[in-house]
């Protein structure tokens, strides 16, 4: 980690946030002139919220789990939702400019994007190899998309309507089989821990299935992505000393009252909701536990995203971060899609 890496967030211009009326979710604003211009030429790392929706729940507002980080010119991806293609168009990048995919677990508001973004690697001009790593699941994941491809690629090449790319050769898959170091190239060395967000499978499941946590070092400083957990010491010590720590939240009660309205199997079933109930209470983070961990890892900032539910009509953050700051003091900022950080002053940019 760089140790002159300071953590300073400016102001993002949102109603969302201004709604907050917490003290420590509103950082000092800075003027237009001290705010970094966007780069994609790598003279300053950048991080985008792309999706900040949790759940297989389609919105307008938020998309579901994705998150841009470029340093030095390369573009590294963390989850893949459904709707991160146009979010990734919003920050000003193609699909083909991605180097690198990470898949924190197979859900599928993490993973139901990665079709696309082959696809469109491919109709796109990509000309490099892109690896996608992630749990048990990716290999297979890979593949199944790879022949699911073949199909709308190959009448684009015979058409002699687009370049193509053969998705054999232009995509990889590496599977994450425990914790510890997974990738490391010249700008970042990313490490994960298993996190507690499968810990809830029924007795005697022979499941291989895994949730993970990552960790980006990276020559601008640290970045962890919690993708989703409940509370988890792995995923503490994971981020210890992290300059930031992107984040999920949830609010159990609103969701729960969200689902129950809307979906009568649901509610019609009181055993499958009282295990619903079990799953966000375990295997999800509120805003207290939230709050216990980034003190327990001793991180400088937390970024909130996955927000559940995470409506559309939804007009204040307040329920995400009330009780953080019991346990945490350092900086508190609740993400919406397309929010953004400069490294590696850390600074945010209005949209």
């Amino acid at each position: 980690m760089n140790p002159n890496f300071k953590v300073s967030i400016v102001a993002i211009a949102t109603a969302f946030l201004a709604s907050a009326g917490q003290a420590q979710i509103s950082p000092p604003q800075q003027t237009a002139k001290e705010q970094p211009a966007a780069s994609k030429d790598g003279s300053l790392a950048r991080l985008v919220l792309l999706g900040t929706g949790g759940g297989p729940i389609v919105r307008v507002k938020r998309s579901q789990p994705s998150n841009l980080l470029v340093i030095n010119g390369t573009v590294y991806l963390i989850d893949v939702g459904v709707g991160t293609l146009g979010r990734l168009a919003a920050a000003g990048y193609q699909p083909a400019e991605v180097d690198q995919v990470f898949i924190t677990h197979h859900h599928l508001d993490h993973d139901g994007g990665l079709a696309d973004l082959m696809a469109f690697s491919c109709v796109t001009g990509r000309n490099n190899r892109v690896t996608v790593t992630g749990p048990y699941g990716t290999d297979d994941m890979v593949k199944a998309a790879r022949a699911y491809l073949k199909v709308p690629l190959r009448t684009f090449t015979e058409q002699r309507i687009s370049p193509g790319c053969d998705p054999e050769t232009a995509f990889a898959s590496t599977t994450v089989s425990a914790p510890g170091k997974v990738f490391s190239d010249s700008n970042v060395t990313v490490y994960a821990a298993e996190n507690t967000h499968y810990s809830q499978f029924p007795a005697g499941s022979n499941t291989a299935d895994k949730s993970y946590s990552y960790r980006f070092d990276t020559v601008a400083g640290s970045i962890v992505f919690s993708g989703d957990t409940g509370p988890s010491s792995a995923v503490a010590a994971l981020a210890k000393g992290a300059d930031v720590l992107v984040i999920e939240v949830i609010d159990e009660d609103a969701t729960m009252t969200a689902l129950l309205n809307k979906n009568k199997m649901l509610s019609s079933n009181p055993a499958q909701a009282a295990a619903l109930r079990e799953h966000m209470a375990k295997e999800h983070l509120a805003p207290e536990e939230i709050g216990k961990m980034a003190a327990a890892a001793g991180v400088k900032t937390v970024v909130l995203t996955h927000a559940v539910p995470g409506l559309d009509d939804e007009v204040t953050a307040a329920a995400y971060v009330k009780g953080i700051d019991t346990y945490f003091h350092g900086s508190i900022y609740a993400g919406r899609d397309l929010d953004e950080f400069f490294l590696p002053q850390f600074q945010g940019q209005a949209r």
